[in-house]
């Protein structure tokens, strides 16, 4: 990070913790549960912006217009909610929920659901999948003991760009025989696969979660995977042009993908 990037990350805190101070001066007169999304630069397209401005880059991404067509889908029912910094790794969004960015109010509503999609930072940084993993359920369990709401869980999206990033980040990051990895598919799957088994085997307040249903892990991953040989060719270019960030028609699809799960609590009751 350069001195910009630390300068518009404290803004975005800043802006993020007042913002959840205003919510609680409010809240009495607005009964809307909120649906929080929680996350790193994937997340804050909906907004629009990379660390809370907008750029051509992040223009390009049409998240505005993605975010329109989420809140139509989820009518009238939520106030949606975007907590999420560029370039965030699990650790930064711990640090942030802990210090400020949680509204009182919004802990304390059943009603409330946090959609959380964190991870692809560390790998993109070097972190190993488990140490990756590990971060993410503890972050999962602080939302579970902070807030009294339900928990959308998403699996760390695929990402295409390894050819382009792992090769920087060898050494040390090196597969076994010295060479740069190829691919973050097999760490992402890896990732993906020590949080299911969380929800199968673990047990504490994860397991207990997950099998109550306040805990949902959902798997939005699927439908950017592209098929076909070559490096260009692990995600769907159409919906990650830059072969990591979801735009228009990408945050389109993960909109229905969530929207679904939501309506799926709903549809059993809870």
């Amino acid at each position: 990070w350069n001195q910009n990037q630390f300068i518009n990350w404290y803004a975005m805190h800043d802006r993020y913790v007042s913002e959840a101070k205003s919510f609680d001066l409010r809240k009495e007169n607005d009964k809307k549960p909120v649906l929080m999304l929680i996350g790193d630069s994937i997340t804050e397209s909906w907004l629009g912006t990379v660390y809370g401005i907008e750029t051509e880059r992040s223009k390009s991404r049409q998240g505005g217009i993605a975010f329109r067509y989420f809140q139509s889908l989820l009518g009238d029912k939520y106030e949606t909610v975007v907590n999420a910094i560029a370039g965030d790794q699990v650790q930064h969004v711990m640090w942030r929920l802990q210090n400020g960015e949680l509204s009182q109010s919004v802990s304390l509503d059943k009603q409330a659901i946090f959609v959380v999609l964190i991870g692809t930072n560390n790998l993109g940084n070097g972190h190993l999948p488990f140490p990756t993993a590990e971060g993410i359920l503890e972050l999962t369990k602080e939302l579970l003991i902070q807030t009294k709401g339900k928990i959308l869980l998403l699996k760390v999206l695929p990402r295409g760009d390894g050819f382009e990033i792992l090769p920087k980040l060898c050494p040390p990051r090196c597969a076994v025989d010295g060479n740069p990895l190829q691919s973050f598919l097999p760490s992402i799957k890896k990732v993906n696969d020590e949080l299911q088994s969380a929800m199968n085997t673990g047990n504490g307040t994860i397991q207990l979660a997950y099998l109550s249903r306040r805990l949902i892990l959902v798997d939005c991953g699927e439908s950017y995977m592209a098929s076909g040989d070559g490096k260009m060719s692990e995600v769907n270019a159409t919906l990650m042009p830059d072969l990591l960030h979801p735009y228009e028609l990408g945050l389109k699809l993960m909109a229905n993908c969530i929207t679904e799960e939501i309506k799926g609590l709903f549809l059993t009751g809870e």
